[in-house]
């Protein structure tokens, strides 16, 4: 069944929203948001039109949340913004394309947050594929996850050796027939687990573990966590407990989980969401530990899908409190106009790019 929302913002005016024939009112004196329509025979669902009618009116309308700004010049974020990617004024009939690549780790620098120089490096792209959301599978940097797709519908999971000049050795390695992305690695009692994030309204993701022989299967082990919205889940230990973030759909709110092991029950934080908004909602890869420090990596997508990585560092957390504070906006040169994974290895590091041929 396809439920169709229409949601309308004017500035000082009534808004209306249209589900099933019931009309929900309310007015906002701050903000002037264009027309959405949002209607999908597959993903979207009353209880998600639900959710956005509840976050939209009760927390935004209400100024329950502080919007994080990228600096004093950015307008007021824009929700619409979540579901368009501008071409930056370049002729339409160009072609974008996302590739992969990785650099020495001596060539960025970590106490400034920035690229010393990308001359040494190493890309993976082709041809009418998106190659994307990049991961190092633990233990072997010399093997790479990633998304790997002709078409949206399409993505799956494979991996490459760069050793070998980016060679392709396994395709479609954690099978669900479904969208795969973000298959982030990590491990957990001395073995090697890797999670996909799967775009669809699923109740089960399945953790995946690598064998002796490298290649991943399913652990038997499945995300237990209340609530759909948990898109590019990303777990990590600290201090003898597991946390993770997760987005929902729009990328704009970032919750935060926490669990005493990855395959039991993940529930809430007490200060989740720790953010709302398209700066730096959505995760951008693995935790990064410099110095004693801890940072977390979000997506800014406010003018662009992707269009930097914005830099947290986590002040304080426990199973009661969470503080971060942003950092620094971490961007590409000026020839690649979206980047949206950035992970850390022991030699190396890896992450995807937008740009135009």
């Amino acid at each position: 069944m396809v439920f169709n929302f229409i949601w309308k913002i004017y500035f000082k005016y009534i808004s209306i929203y249209k589900l099933n024939n019931k009309l929900i009112t309310f007015k906002t004196t701050k903000y002037t948001y264009d027309c959405i329509c949002l209607s999908y025979k597959k993903r979207l669902t009353e209880y998600r039109i639900k959710q956005l009618i509840n976050f939209y009116t009760n927390n935004i309308i209400n100024n329950k949340y502080c919007i994080i700004p990228l600096d004093k010049t950015i307008s007021p974020y824009n929700p619409i913004q979540a579901l368009r990617a501008r071409k930056n004024d370049v002729k339409n009939d160009v072609i974008d394309f996302w590739g992969c690549a990785y650099i020495p780790k001596i060539d960025f620098d970590f106490d400034n947050f920035c690229f010393k120089t990308l001359k040494n490096m190493k890309s993976l792209e082709k041809d009418n594929i998106t190659l994307a959301d990049c991961f190092f599978d633990i233990n072997n940097e010399n093997m790479v996850l990633l998304e790997d797709q002709g078409t949206f519908e399409t993505a799956v999971i494979s991996k490459y050796d760069i050793s070998k000049g980016w060679k392709k050795v396994s395709d479609n390695i954690m099978k669900s027939g479904l969208h795969s992305s973000y298959p982030i690695s990590f491990k957990y009692n001395k073995k090697v687990y890797a999670l996909p994030s799967i775009f669809a309204d699923i109740d089960e993701i399945d953790f995946f573990i690598r064998t002796q022989n490298g290649k991943f299967e399913k652990s038997g082990y499945k995300l237990n966590v209340l609530g759909k919205d948990v898109q590019d889940f990303t777990p990590f230990e600290y201090k003898g407990l597991w946390y993770s973030y997760g987005t929902n759909p729009l990328c704009n709110i970032l919750k935060l989980y926490v669990s005493d092991n990855p395959f039991n029950s993940w529930v809430e934080h007490k200060c989740s969401p720790i953010n709302i908004g398209l700066f730096g909602s959505r995760p951008a890869g693995n935790i990064i530990k410099v110095n004693n420090n801890i940072y977390r990596l979000g997506q800014n997508c406010q003018d662009v899908y992707g269009g930097s990585i914005s830099i947290f560092k986590i002040l304080r957390l426990n199973k009661d409190e969470y503080e971060e504070q942003f950092i620094k906006e971490l961007k590409l040169p000026s020839e690649y106009f979206s980047f949206h994974t950035f992970n850390v290895g022991k030699d190396k590091i890896i992450f995807d790019y937008k740009k135009y041929r």
